[in-house]
């Protein structure tokens, strides 16, 4: 949970203040990013975007070091597009590949990556950027799992 005191001005200014539309909206909670990752693991249903930013807002546990971080992020490389390419593996678990995953395809030549590029038998192999789901019943995906090895859009030091 980020921890949000009274003297946090500019964030306790934030709640209250969601923008959505509504054919994108369900239900409105606010949760802290852990709990939503544990919620992940049976019932709370996330697409790959929204799974990719609460693994990384789980690193911090006040909003000031998150600012801190992403003050050091490498503008040239955090600007770039993080699309995602699903692809189903024979196991039935999907994987999105993220830019930098050495299984991102070509999408210029068409590529699609074959079934043995998706299994990650090595989770601290070099060249990896993905994130691994179970389709969820009502659409979306469950027990999200990111797995990055690449320095993508890291802080320089």
């Amino acid at each position: 949970m980020l921890n949000i005191g009274d003297g946090d001005k500019f964030a306790l200014s934030q709640l209250g203040q969601e923008h959505v539309q509504a054919s994108e909206l369900v239900e409105l909670d606010w949760i802290a990013p852990d709990q939503a990752l544990r919620d992940n693991r049976t019932t709370l249903a996330l697409l790959p975007p929204q799974a990719y930013m609460l693994h990384e807002l789980s690193q911090f546990r006040r909003w000031q070091d998150l600012a801190r971080r992403a003050e050091l992020l490498d503008r040239t490389v955090a600007d770039r597009s993080m699309e995602p390419v699903l692809s189903r593996r024979s196991d039935g678990r999907v994987v999105a590949l993220f830019p930098g995953d050495r299984a991102y395809p070509d999408m210029q030549e068409n590529e699609r990556p074959g079934d043995a590029d998706l299994f990650c038998r090595e989770p601290h192999a070099p060249g990896l950027h993905r994130m691994e789901m179970d389709p969820a019943p009502a659409g979306g995906f469950l027990a999200t799992n990111l797995i990055r090895t690449v320095t993508y859009g890291q802080p320089r030091l």
